[in-house]
């Protein structure tokens, strides 16, 4: 994933995303809820999932692996898909 592991980008970022209590990923808040409704939703109602923090918004995400949410956090950003094809 191309942005993974970009400290820089962290710079811009406005928003946090906590995934299996220790995996931080900064986002951008603008970008993550004009891509898709449902983290539009989750940001501007908060769902009780909101962590106070001075600098950016924390968002714990459950019920979904880092494995899983890297995907999607790669298609939001960059609009292209990888898909595994296994054969049995």
């Amino acid at each position: 994933m191309p942005f993974i592991d970009q400290p820089h980008l962290d710079t811009f970022s406005d928003l946090i995303f906590l995934i299996d209590d220790c995996y931080y990923f900064n986002v951008h808040q603008a970008f993550m809820c004009t891509r898709t409704e449902y983290f539009s939703a989750l940001v501007k109602n908060h769902f009780n999932e909101m962590l106070p923090n001075n600098e950016k918004s924390t968002m714990i995400l459950k019920h979904i692996r880092k494995e899983l949410f890297l995907p999607l956090l790669y298609y939001i950003y960059s609009d292209e898909c990888q898909v595994k094809i296994f054969f049995f």
